[in-house]
């Protein structure tokens, strides 16, 4: 399951990579100031990627110590169960476990709310590009600088790109909260390289 889901991926990005240099390289050949325009948004959003990159990656690490701490917290409780019903501490046992779950699903959420704004954020500016080679564009249209029907074509391939780097934007958030869960299992490793082998 998971090799096919990593093949997935993988062939996800490829594509995407490959249809948005052919997209940029289409818009450059149309028109060289309108390229210029409908790029304009991409670098402000590789710098904004690479940060939330990192924040969603740093969040991610936060859950999956939360939830290691709930999981070994039910574990405890569980190995010692005659030792808690002895002591009558059952409600205790469980408020501990659901306070830890609790505190794992609400960071959870946190990072989740990260990503969709995030996500939210490339969609918008994808589309305030385009909205910006409307109106340039149809100031040289009138201008005659270029014909109604480069315009169209620009603005076909601009939405081509603008899909794709959506889906790249999406791609990219789930390898920085993939990778924070294969830190974890690096240093579990490393920690106990006996369960390893």
């Amino acid at each position: 399951v998971y090799k096919r889901q990593v093949t997935t991926q993988a062939v996800s990005v490829l594509r995407a990579i490959v249809m948005s240099t052919g997209s940029t390289i289409m818009l450059f050949s149309t028109s060289t100031t309108l390229a210029l325009v409908s790029l304009g948004t991409l670098p402000p959003l590789f710098l904004a990627a690479r940060q939330v990159g990192q924040t969603l990656k740093e969040k991610q690490n936060e859950v999956q110590t939360l939830h290691s701490k709930a999981t070994s917290i039910a574990e405890e409780s569980l190995n010692g169960i005659q030792t808690v019903v002895q002591f009558g501490a059952e409600s205790h046992e469980l408020n501990r476990y659901s306070q830890a779950a609790t505190h794992a699903h609400e960071r959870a959420i946190s990072t989740g709310k990260t990503q969709a704004l995030f996500d939210g954020a490339v969609h918008v500016g994808a589309n305030g590009a385009i909205l910006c080679v409307l109106g340039y564009g149809g100031s040289m249209v009138v201008a005659g600088t270029i014909t109604a029907g480069d315009l169209t074509g620009f603005l076909m391939y601009s939405l081509l790109l603008a899909g794709n780097i959506s889906s790249l934007s999406g791609t990219y958030s789930e390898i920085m909260k993939a990778s924070a869960a294969a830190d974890r299992v690096f240093i579990k490793a490393d920690a106990n390289p006996e369960e390893v082998n």
